[in-house]
């Protein structure tokens, strides 16, 4: 079992970018401070990404993960 030391933990998400049928993670900014259990929509976090010329290019929100570097869980 796991649980959060402190009320809040700094999150910076991440997003799947997909082009050509390949894909790379993506850090989205800022990082977020969230409330334990606190759900925000994927839409609320934006992600900037410089795409190199040509092919399609698209952010895959619903493969949103969190890096979970910064978090104090035991």
């Amino acid at each position: 079992m796991c649980f959060f030391n402190h009320s809040t933990v700094t999150i910076r998400p991440q997003f799947r970018v997909i082009r050509d049928g390949s894909y790379k993670w993506v850090d989205a900014t800022p990082p977020r401070e969230l409330t334990v259990n606190e759900e925000v929509p994927s839409s609320e976090i934006t992600v900037n990404v410089s795409p190199e010329s040509g092919g399609d290019l698209r952010v895959d929100r619903t493969a949103l993960t969190f890096d979970a570097s910064d978090w104090n869980i035991s």
